[in-house]
């Protein structure tokens, strides 16, 4: 698979994924957070600023995300990415919300809401297919 083909699957069919991080006191911290945009340019997340993994993503530097679909094991298709992470701001929020409709049932047109939106890249990760026989495992890199 191209790196194309991988990212449009992490956005489209899994879209929700663990991202791991460190906490102040640093240890390991993981939450759930929707891909909002995944391109040769980055993979894109956001929170809310009220929140404490908010601090973490700005204090890290570095994250760790996994996503999984297709059911059990031997049906399923896995991606895996570990990069850097940072903070661009709020500037992107309005248009990625418009690309994730489903998130004005959360944050209805005209909601004053405090995010931010991060942009995970420079790093790598894995693609894995075990609902094939030999199973498969790739590679990937986003600069």
């Amino acid at each position: 698979m191209t790196t194309k083909e991988i990212l449009d699957m992490l956005y489209k069919d899994i879209h929700s994924v663990a991202i791991g991080t460190i906490d102040d006191d640093g240890h390991p911290f993981t939450a759930f957070m929707d891909i909002m945009r995944a391109d040769e340019s980055g993979i894109y997340v956001s929170t809310s600023k009220e929140k404490g993994l908010y601090r973490y993503l700005n204090n890290c530097g570095y994250v760790s995300l996994s996503g999984m679909c297709g059911g059990d094991f031997f049906h399923s298709q896995m991606i895996t990415f570990n990069g850097r992470i940072e903070n661009i701001g709020p500037d992107l929020w309005e248009e990625l919300l418009a690309d994730n409709d489903y998130l004005y049932r959360i944050f209805p047109k005209g909601t004053d809401t405090e995010h931010d939106v991060f942009r995970i890249h420079d790093g790598g990760g894995d693609y894995q297919d075990f609902s094939i026989m030999p199973f498969v495992r790739e590679t990937y890199f986003l600069d």
